[in-house]
């Protein structure tokens, strides 16, 4: 677990889908109880690209925290909860979470 202090942060982080593109980026610092929009960072992507994202966290509580990031595509698919099994994983594209403890 990452530990981190009061104060703003900047969480980033990378998205793909296999089609289209990556329209919205969605994080939740709640454990999923709540959704805010990333920004999507500018890009050449012309398809099957990566999309950065970036989210400004001003955090003032001290606690544990799940973060959890989840992407939509130009044909409205969000990535799984779970990943489904691919030979050798370069398929994977499930949500990814990430637990923090704010000290």
């Amino acid at each position: 677990m990452e530990i981190l202090h009061t104060g703003k942060h900047v969480i980033k982080g990378i998205a793909w889908t296999g089609q289209g593109f990556i329209t919205k980026l969605e994080i939740s610092v709640d454990g999923g109880t709540t959704w805010l929009n990333a920004k999507l960072e500018p890009t050449n992507n012309t398809g099957y690209g990566w999309q950065p994202w970036s989210y400004e966290w001003a955090i003032s509580k001290k606690g544990e925290y799940m973060i959890i990031s989840v992407a939509t595509d130009s044909y409205g698919r969000t990535h799984p909860n779970n990943p489904f099994w691919n030979n050798k994983g370069y398929g994977y594209h499930a949500i990814d979470i990430i637990k923090v403890k704010v000290e």
